[in-house]
This record gives C-alpha cells, structure tokens and sequence, in this order.
C-alpha cells in the first residue's frame, strides 16, 4: 500500500502478489482497463482513481519485503463509493483480496490498516492520518 504525502495526501496504490499475474493483466484489459508497465513491474488502472500494482512470487519486490511473519499488513479499510461494485469487479480482475476492507465513503482513500506479525503479535490498528503525520 503506498500513501502519497503532500499537499493534498493521497492514497496511490496498492500491490498485490497474484499466482497468475499474466492472467489477471489479461482480465484487467478485457474490462477495459489500462494496464502500464515500468522496469519493475505493472500496474493496474483502475476505474475508482487508484492503481494496483501486480506481482508474482518471483518478483524482486516481493523478495525485497522480507518475512510475512515479521510484518504484514492484515486488513486495509479502502474508502470508496459503492464498494460492492468495486469489490466485484476486484474479484473478476483479481481474484478474492481477503485483506481488502471496502468501506462507503469518499475516496479512494485508506482509513487505518491492521498490523500483524512478530512485529504487532496482538495485532496494531493505524490509522492513515498518523502515518502521514509522521
């Protein structure tokens, strides 16, 4: 999840590590939706003004990461309007994002995410305004 500080601070985008990135890029544009492709890797355009960037299990930005179970992020609550048209259409493209909280609201913006690991064991609720505070 990438949060975007500035003037106005936005959420960006999101990445998500998918078994089949080939397929879900081949869904993304039979919807109609842009795909890009940088060096590293692509991203998904999608219609709600945020991006998802797509990643197989070889991709160096995963192996960059490190160890799921040192920390991770358990849930993200994602402000959109109409969030079950958003979450179909997610689950066509990308398949089911258990850790995808889609909440009514303004957006797309990201309201808190839950922590979990050996680094938050009984699990950490943050909210996006104190990230940005930081």
């Amino acid at each position: 999840m990438t949060l975007a500080p500035g003037r106005r601070p936005h959420f960006d985008h999101l990445g998500l590590l998918v078994s089949d990135r080939d397929a879900v890029l081949a869904r993304a544009r039979d919807r109609g939706w842009s795909v890009r492709t940088d060096e590293r890797r692509p991203f998904v355009m999608t219609p709600w003004g945020f991006r998802v960037e797509v990643h197989d299990a070889d991709s160096p930005a995963v192996q960059d990461l490190g160890s799921a179970d040192e920390a991770r992020i358990e849930t993200v609550a994602l402000h959109v309007r109409n969030p079950d048209v958003v979450r179909e259409s997610l689950e066509v493209v990308f398949g089911c994002i258990p850790a995808l909280e889609l909440v009514e609201g303004a957006g797309p913006w990201v309201g808190a995410v839950e922590l979990g690991g050996r680094a938050a064991p009984d699990g950490m609720e943050v909210e996006t305004a104190d990230l940005l505070a930081v």
